[in-house]
């Protein structure tokens, strides 16, 4: 083909960089998850038999097609440079934004159980599924994600939560220091991208807001 105009290579990459899924969780090969994991899991992913699961979060990009093949695309290549069988792998699309209907339709996906959708047709999908953070119920063990929902009056009730006596003794001060600064930036909507709710920046945010607040506070209230 080369005398003929016709350009070829061989071996040639398809992609400048290599991707990077948003999450990895690594399950040991057992039946079930421990009860102190369970109770920590989000709906769906909680029910996975699978020792790896690859989640991609999507939280200002709506849900489309080529979320659907990205996410096949990570489990793929992952599954083939770990040398796994299939059913060792799942992926989870987590979406902060209530997918369309029509988006639905044509991947062929319906609700297993509230925010929880499986696909039941296509047989590329079959080890996917998606969260919707906008509907799922607010338990314990969804509560962290529900703070990401596109609806205002969501994360409001997961803050709200999350602020609770007992939610607040369940967890360590460095935990509540990012849960104050996630809050800080969404409900004053100044995220850019990723870069600006990292742990270190968030948790920077959440101990100066509590200084502040002591600094004006009463001396009872101290």
């Amino acid at each position: 083909l080369g005398p003929l105009g016709v350009h070829v290579e061989t071996d040639v990459p398809v992609m400048a960089q290599s991707p990077e899924a948003d999450i990895l969780i690594i399950h040991p090969d057992q039946e079930t998850w421990t009860e102190e994991q369970y109770i920590r899991l989000a709906d769906g992913i909680r029910d996975s038999r699978a020792s790896h699961i690859i989640i991609e979060f999507k939280y200002t990009e709506s849900i489309n097609d080529d979320a659907f093949f990205q996410l096949l695309g990570y489990c793929y290549f992952y599954r083939k440079y770990k040398r796994l069988k299939r059913d060792k792998v799942a992926g989870f699309l987590i979406s902060s934004k209530t997918p369309e209907k029509r988006t639905l339709e044509e991947v062929n996906y319906h609700e297993i159980t509230p925010g929880v959708y499986g696909n039941s047709g296509i047989f590329l999908l079959k080890d996917t599924q998606l969260l919707v953070l906008n509907d799922l119920p607010l338990t314990q063990n969804n509560i962290l994600l529900k703070c990401f929902a596109s609806r205002q009056k969501e994360r409001e009730e997961a803050f709200n939560r999350l602020s609770t006596k007992e939610e607040r003794e369940s967890r360590t001060d460095t935990l509540d220091f990012i849960l104050i600064g996630l809050q800080e930036k969404l409900m004053k909507q100044v995220i850019k991208d990723d870069s600006d709710i990292t742990p270190e920046r968030l948790e920077a945010i959440g101990r100066q807001l509590v200084e502040k607040a002591i600094d004006k506070a009463s001396p009872e209230r101290r």
